[in-house]
């Protein structure tokens, strides 16, 4: 699998943001993957999802877009 290291920005929230070094790789990402960061991204991003027992309406979506390309890996 190839990858490569470079430097991404991490928006902190509170304070000042910074700069991080992260591995990025190459290959094409299966359809559960992808989801699945996308909801971890939303998750970590969004006040409402990140306060409440119950995620934002967008938080929901990206969960069952999850939960289903997970369903179709399984069948395969």
């Amino acid at each position: 699998m190839a990858h490569s290291i470079e430097w991404q920005w991490r928006d902190t929230g509170s304070g000042p943001g910074r700069m991080q070094r992260v591995i990025v790789y190459d290959d094409v990402e299966d359809e559960a993957q992808t989801a699945y960061r996308a909801f971890l991204v939303h998750s970590a991003s969004c006040e409402t999802c990140k306060r409440a027992e119950v995620p934002c309406e967008a938080g929901r979506e990206l969960g069952k877009a999850y939960r289903a390309a997970r369903r179709r890996a399984r069948q395969h």
